[in-house]
């Protein structure tokens, strides 16, 4: 049981990367930018803290990989931005399920 749950954890996060890859599929330093905030954070050269300031002004035209992002933050960390239904799929992303899920990346292991 453990092990499915660690594979659907894995397999949103891919799914979100690529979801990231596709909506900056032609501005690639966007893409780049993003790898960079995942890797500095996994390396421990920033906090939680400035994984979401980045994540905020690096996605700020795309709130629905805001909301998307936010299941990978713990409870009470999520960016909060006002969104409506129109908004959240204004990427033009089809959501599978639009319950908050916990989703554990290292940003779950990490003390701020």
């Amino acid at each position: 049981m453990r092990r499915h749950r660690v594979d659907a954890k894995i397999g949103e996060a891919v799914s979100f990367v690529m979801e990231v890859k596709h909506v900056f599929q032609n501005r690639r330093e966007k893409y780049d930018e993003f790898l960079k905030i995942l890797d500095d954070f996994s390396a421990e050269r920033i906090d939680r803290a400035a994984v979401k300031e980045g994540m905020t002004e690096l996605l700020k035209d795309h709130k629905g990989l805001i909301s998307r992002f936010n299941i990978f933050l713990p409870p009470g960390q999520e960016i909060s931005l006002p969104l409506d239904d129109d908004e959240q799929r204004g990427d033009g992303l089809a959501f599978e399920d639009e319950q908050k899920h916990e989703i554990s990346l290292p940003f779950d292991d990490q003390q701020q």
